[in-house]
């Protein structure tokens, strides 16, 4: 039997490489459903796009974290324009002489925190990964994200997309989420393509995007970003096929801590897709990253997900 750390290795080459690996076919849309509406459908129809270039954005090793260096995003950045440079890397924001944000593009940064959530009166791991772009005139950080909420074994179960053009609010979910789901709850509800959504009616403004293939051990995803919008195309397992015909460029980035965007006066809310300059105490949504980790926040997905008893 392989160890552990072969089992890795084995999957980071498949990934890298190329390899094709079968996956199961997706769901359809139920076709008299809310579920589809035309803003619906593009983004479900969007997850088959192949990149012909992309820039490959991976961690660097050695930055002072506290989670698994193996659940790191894997950022694979659509180019359309060969000729694009360094506006379109994601970088460390910064405030200057005349008090004014910009974000410095030669040193790609992803923000990071690990920090915990009760579920259902459960504490989990939960991680929060943002990458900005730059800062509009009235504070809002042209931004990117992930919130990574952590199983009882640290597999990455449920993954919420920081914003998309699109004003809904994308969820990724694992297979072994979705298979738990399905063997405690039964198929799919009516309108629903996944066991583990409620009905959409419910939530109309989320959407479970995908439910993504597990890997032998915890690791982040590779994150699919649109060329103008950034937007998440899709998020996949390591293990998976690449959706890149050819990469441009490898680019390491580095980890900054979260705080970092507080102490500048950012504050991060999943809930509306921003991270927008605020002046005073204001305090964040209840389930966004706090600057006090010895608190634990309430997390409560399960009033939008089917959550299963083993999650």
């Amino acid at each position: 039997m392989r160890s552990w750390a072969s089992n890795l290795s084995i999957v980071l080459g498949l990934a890298l490489g190329g390899i094709a690996v079968i996956v199961a076919a997706e769901p359809r849309l139920p076709e008299a459903s809310p579920i589809g509406s035309a803003k619906r459908q593009a983004v479900l129809t969007r997850v088959h796009r192949q990149f012909r270039l992309a820039d490959f954005f991976k961690p660097r090793r050695g930055d002072p974290i506290d989670f698994n260096y193996y659940l790191s995003p894997l950022i694979c950045q659509e180019i359309v324009d060969k000729s694009a440079g360094r506006e379109r890397f994601f970088g460390t924001v910064v405030r200057d002489g005349s008090n004014r944000f910009h974000v410095e593009r030669g040193r790609p940064t992803v923000y990071a925190e690990l920090r915990k959530v009760t579920v259902r009166g459960v504490q989990r791991d939960q991680l929060l990964f943002v990458w900005c772009y730059g800062v509009s005139a009235r504070g809002r950080l042209k931004a990117q994200g992930l919130r990574v909420t952590l199983d009882r074994e640290g597999y990455p179960v449920i993954m919420e997309v920081l914003v998309d053009s699109s004003g809904l609010r994308l969820v990724f979910v694992s297979s072994r989420l979705e298979n738990a789901a399905a063997r405690q709850f039964g198929r799919a509800l009516r309108g629903c393509r996944y066991a583990v959504e409620r009905p959409p009616e419910e939530h109309p403004n989320r959407l479970v995007v995908r439910a993504i293939d597990d890997g032998p051990a915890p690791m982040g995803p590779y994150v699919y970003l649109d060329a103008a919008s950034r937007d998440v195309v899709n998020l996949r397992c390591r293990c998976a096929s690449l959706q890149v015909q050819q990469f441009r460029k490898s680019v390491a980035y580095r980890f900054l801590p979260l705080s970092d965007l507080r102490l500048l006066g950012f504050r991060i809310h999943f809930a509306t897709g921003t991270v927008q300059y605020e002046v005073g105490p204001r305090s964040e949504e209840p389930t966004a990253c706090r600057s006090d980790q010895s608190r634990v926040s309430a997390f409560a997905c399960d009033r939008w997900l089917r959550l299963p008893s083993s999650f």
